[in-house]
């Protein structure tokens, strides 16, 4: 088995601290630069949601799983014996890590991964908030048809929302509707 676990130690590919930038702020600018394009308020709403739910959600599985597990990392060997030499008890056998306490522990975390986790959480929190991607209502998050679904009374008569009809082609139009800008569209005076 300490063939398997035998890799060199190396430091991380993507440094800790870009991973908030990369999984949280990055996806923040995306979703600004879409809203100023489409002014689409409830898509830049559930869009940042939807990403702090998924990372909060993945990290408290993913560590779980990962301590819960607690499989070794292909380079636990360097991790528990940084210095090349093994170190086994003579008595009962069990071997005597002398690395460092914190970089062992790590060493004990390697399932499952983090990508295929953030992916799988993600995806899953994606459709919490956002029909499939290839629905035809895709455009949308769920509750923006939620919100037109439910009327609105609130009394009054100068307020409006936003209506939808569907065309001969099963399309969504939007329109604002309300008993001001109707009475206006069939040209009446309130």
């Amino acid at each position: 088995m300490l063939t398997d676990l035998s890799y060199p130690l190396k430091s991380n590919t993507v440094p800790f601290w870009a991973v908030p930038l990369i999984a949280i702020v990055l996806p923040w600018v995306i979703f600004g630069g879409i809203y100023f394009k489409k002014k689409n308020v409830y898509d830049l709403h559930h869009g940042i949601l939807g990403i702090l739910y998924s990372v909060l959600i993945t990290a408290v599985i993913t560590d779980a799983i990962k301590n819960g597990v607690g499989r070794p990392r292909p380079d636990f060997y360097w991790r528990c014996f940084p210095d090349g030499k093994p170190n086994f008890d003579n008595v009962t056998g069990d071997v005597t890590c002398h690395g460092e306490r914190t970089v062992i522990k790590e060493g004990y975390k390697s399932f499952p991964s983090g990508h295929s986790s953030g992916l799988t959480v993600a995806s899953f929190c994606y459709l919490q908030f956002f029909p499939y991607p290839f629905d035809v209502d895709a455009v949308w998050p769920h509750a923006h048809f939620q919100q037109l679904a439910e009327p609105q009374n609130t009394g009054n008569a100068n307020s409006h929302n936003m209506g939808w009809t569907e065309t001969d082609h099963g399309a969504v139009v939007l329109r604002d509707t309300g008993p001001t800008l109707d009475s206006m569209e069939s040209g009446r005076r309130l």
